[in-house]
């Protein structure tokens, strides 16, 4: 599958907006991506930039929610709803070793 984003990305136009769309990639998928990114053909640069973005601001998005669960739970802080913060920290290890299924 990893070859056939690349190429969907280098021939159907309105493809990258499906990879807008998602919450970034796991690393070790993102590393996949990356790796197979010549499938893309002569937009290869074009398609590395634009999954390293993503993944860029996802990883951001993350970050502030991890700091806002870690803010939250300082006793001064203990009124302030958590919102999308709440499973930061599982979604940060999905993040970094891949969504573990039992």
């Amino acid at each position: 599958y990893y070859k056939t984003v690349a190429q969907l990305f280098n021939k159907e136009k309105d493809f990258y907006k499906t990879l807008l769309s998602t919450k970034g990639f796991c690393l070790k998928h993102y590393t996949e991506l990356l790796n197979y990114s010549s499938y893309a053909g002569f937009t290869a640069n074009a398609y590395v930039e634009f999954l390293s973005g993503i993944e860029s601001r996802n990883f951001v998005r993350l970050q502030e929610e991890l700091k806002q669960f870690c803010d939250k739970h300082d006793y001064r802080n203990a009124n302030v709803p958590l919102g999308n913060a709440e499973d930061s920290l599982k979604r940060m290890g999905e993040k970094l070793y891949g969504k573990k299924y039992e």
